[in-house]
Formats: C-alpha cells, sequence, structure tokens
C-alpha cells in the first residue's frame, strides 16, 4: 500500500505537540477520485529537546491499472498537503511555547 509523509522537529514535549495535532481536527486531504484513503496516522517520537512530529497518510488506489499511470503525480500532492498538515502543527507548537 503507498503512502506519504511528512515531518518536522518542534521544541515542545511529545504531550504538547498531540494536543496541538488534537486540536486542529481529523486531517483531510483533498483526494483526486483514485484515490482511496486509510486513514492518517499521527506519530510524536521524543527527539532531543523536543519531539519529531510525523504524519503518514497510507492510501490505495483504484482501479488498479490507474497506479502506474498516476503514483508521481498523486504522491506530490499528497505530501504536498501533509507537508501542510505539520506545518500548522508546528506553528500551533511554536505559539504555544512563547513566552508570556
Amino acid at each position: 500500500m503507498p503512502q506519504v509523509s511528512a515531518d518536522s522537529h518542534v521544541a515542545v514535549p511529545p504531550e504538547t505537540a498531540r494536543r496541538v495535532a488534537d486540536g486542529l481536527g481529523p486531517v483531510r486531504l483533498r483526494l483526486p477520485p483514485h484515490v482511496r484513503p486509510s486513514g492518517p496516522r499521527w506519530r510524536f517520537d521524543p527527539e532531543g529537546e523536543g519531539t519529531c512530529v510525523v504524519l503518514v497518510y497510507p492510501y490505495a488506489v483504484r482501479p488498479a491499472w490507474v497506479r502506474p499511470l498516476t503514483h508521481e503525480v498523486t504522491q506530490w500532492a499528497l505530501a504536498r498537503q501533509a507537508r501542510r498538515w505539520v506545518a500548522a502543527v508546528v506553528a500551533g507548537c511554536l505559539s504555544t511555547a512563547r513566552p508570556t
């Protein structure tokens, strides 16, 4: 099953990053008609002085004959959207990490 992923490092604990991601609501990507989503997964891995935020989005392509024709452009489009979701989490984490 193909998948796309995006990741970034934030200088907050994993619990904070998870709260920010949960506050954004469910991940919704604009999907081409040939893509069947399998459900996104967030990971919040402790890393040094912060967290590595990872969004993994597996998907299936139907009908199967379309996959070789559309693989690269589908990967590009979905990865771009996944990077935007991760960037939104990073922005939210930065706003929570600022001193008041």
